[in-house]
């Protein structure tokens, strides 16, 4: 059963036009060019110089941070096995704790 909600007249337009009001806007220059907001830039983690990756494929603006080639050398370096004496089963035993099975139920 689904709920329903009458909402006043109005609200319906408001909620529908909130994020037009809410949003972050910044306009393209001639050159193609636009700035990211600080509040996205902060966000995101995006420095100055970082390369961004546009996909054409998308329906919307849609860009990536692109990783430098050198961090995936480094990636996962200082990685330890908190676990280096248990084998896999063990661990995933580990992990999920101890199984409680349903009682059985009586035949009548």
């Amino acid at each position: 059963m689904q709920a329903v909600i009458a909402l006043p007249a109005g609200a319906a337009c408001l909620l529908t036009f909130a994020p037009y009001f809410c949003s972050v806007k910044a306009t393209l220059t001639s050159k193609g060019q636009i700035t990211i907001p600080q509040p996205i830039r902060q966000r995101l983690g995006l420095k100055s110089g970082q390369v961004l990756e546009f996909d054409e494929t998308a329906p919307y603006l849609k860009a990536t941070r692109v990783i430098e080639p050198g961090a995936w050398k480094s990636f996962g370096k200082k990685a330890v096995n908190p676990w280096p004496k248990l084998s896999g089963g063990e661990i995933i035993e580990k992990m999920r704790g101890p199984v409680a099975l349903p009682a059985r139920r009586q035949r009548r």
